[in-house]
């Protein structure tokens, strides 16, 4: 079985959503992590806009940045699972 294989470009700008979350994530929280990874994603692709003589804006730049973001956010969530989980099945428990 083959792996599909990811161009250069948008490995990078996976790699760097998940660094940007990463970094956010130390100073602040998930969620705003998570956002701050959007901001930067869109505003990067902002500006490929403005300068198309050297750049060209892409939309699955703009995504792939956004699932580098996610892919952190799930591995905040895998690592604090123990943190979260009374929580949630406490939640549950009131639904229910």
């Amino acid at each position: 079985m083959r792996l599909p294989i990811i161009e250069e470009d948008k490995a990078n700008h996976l790699i760097y959503g998940i660094v940007i979350f990463i970094i956010a994530f130390a100073v602040t929280n998930e969620y705003i992590a998570l956002l701050t990874v959007t901001f930067a994603g869109a505003f990067k692709e902002y500006l490929d806009h403005l300068d198309r003589e050297n750049h060209t804006p892409c939309i699955y730049d703009f995504i792939y940045t956004v699932v580098g973001g996610f892919l952190g956010f799930i591995l905040v969530l895998i690592v604090h699972l123990k943190d979260y989980l009374p929580n949630l099945l406490n939640l549950l428990s009131n639904i229910l």
